[in-house]
């Protein structure tokens, strides 16, 4: 009666006292003190009978003088930082702290490594269902050499150029000025609206606000080269919609180069950025050769790398089928992480977390922390299959 819920009122009390334990979220009760407590003592048999009526499912065992609540001990484990998600991003940040000395733990949602990196292979094929390429630059190549993987390095030809598919032809496009008199993609007008673009002969950004890609491409080069040249391939490179990707987002390099030289034109910006990288360049000998424009993967895909990362950390450090449901303020420690596992629930108790999951995932991880985390739910995100 009003006693016992005076004692679950007590056991509250208590509870909220003590410092964090293991606690199994299955009721109402429970979920208020999420991993708090492994043995509480009740002060009598009614309330762990009213406890256990409460949904709790851990065994409680009443005697005739207090009753002990034995919560079922979640497995735990404790690091500096937790890296949620094992894609390229969250794989290469992981390698770099391990590499630092940081105590850090990785978790993957899907049974193997890589996120959205996806290598099949069969019959002496190998394709891929997710990113295929990257760009070679000194930081990607450090993160292969230290892992082992410099002679697993494949480039493609730069020298070959790409395609465009329009009207049931492919068109090479130009790889340099002598390309252009063969082009044939663009109208004489179009030619001439992009040519004089490209010189500088462009109208300002008059809204001051940040542009789509298309707002940017149209205002410079035409509305010719936007649908027949660059649409095509940021909708390949993106799988989104250039009409609302943010240019400076997507192709920060090529926005900067309107604000190089004296006019806006994309040429004279390109020619003093050439000097500046002449004059920034510095090589680093320990690290492989590539030509610029040249995209690179691995002899076995782009799965190699998240692969190599996760066998240098270490299946202690490695956690595949972890789905994180939840991430709470842990007070004089960090965060308490909890995931859902074919084993049941587990818990990380962390200093740091760093989150390299989508961003349509943040909202509901992080609803009681930052709510305005739901603000990330309006973003527009591909699908891809």
């Amino acid at each position: 009666g009003d006693r016992d819920q005076l004692r679950l009122q007590e056991l509250e009390s208590i509870l909220t006292s003590m410092p964090v334990m293991a606690f199994v979220p299955s009721s109402p009760l429970e979920r208020r003190f999420d991993g708090r407590l492994q043995n509480v003592i009740l002060t009598s048999s009614g309330a762990c009978r009213r406890l256990r009526e409460s949904g709790f499912r851990g065994p409680v065992h009443p005697r005739s003088g207090p009753c002990i609540l034995r919560a079922c001990a979640t497995p735990h484990q404790q690091c500096d930082v937790l890296v949620v998600g094992s894609g390229v991003s969250g794989s290469s940040l992981a390698f770099n702290l391990h590499k630092l000395g940081v105590d850090v733990a990785m978790t993957e949602a899907r049974d193997v490594v890589g996120g959205n990196v996806i290598s099949r292979s069969q019959d002496g094929y190998i394709w891929e269902e997710g990113p295929n390429t990257f760009q070679p630059a000194p930081h990607i190549m450090r993160l292969a050499v230290d892992l082992g993987l410099e002679n697993e390095l494949v480039f493609a030809d730069h020298t070959l150029p790409r395609f465009v598919y329009w009207e049931k032809q492919l068109f090479a496009l130009p790889m340099g000025p002598q390309d252009i008199p063969n082009f044939k993609l663009l109208s004489p007008w179009g030619f001439l609206r992009a040519g004089l673009g490209a010189i500088g002969v462009v109208l300002p950004n008059m809204t001051n606000k940040e542009e789509s890609v298309e707002q940017f491409i149209t205002r410079h080069l035409g509305k010719e080269v936007f649908q027949k040249m660059i649409d095509p391939f940021v909708s390949g490179v993106y799988a989104g919609n250039p009409t609302r990707l943010s240019m400076a987002a997507a192709f920060k390099k090529i926005k900067a180069l309107e604000a190089l030289g004296g006019t806006p034109g994309l040429i004279e910006g390109g020619i003093i950025r050439m000097i500046q990288k002449k004059r920034e360049e510095v090589v680093d000998p320990s690290l492989p050769k590539y030509k610029g424009g040249a995209l690179g993967s691995f002899k076995d895909g782009l799965l190699t790398l998240p692969r190599a990362v996760a066998d240098y950390l270490g299946r202690d450090r490695v956690h595949l089928g972890w789905k994180l449901v939840s991430l709470v303020k842990e007070e004089g420690y960090g965060y308490l992480a909890k995931f859902e596992t074919k084993e049941g629930l587990r818990l990380v108790r962390t200093r740091s977390v760093a989150l390299t999951t989508p961003a349509y995932v943040v909202p509901s991880v992080l609803e009681t922390l930052m709510p305005e985390a739901k603000a990330l739910e309006e973003l527009d995100y591909p699908c891809l299959c």
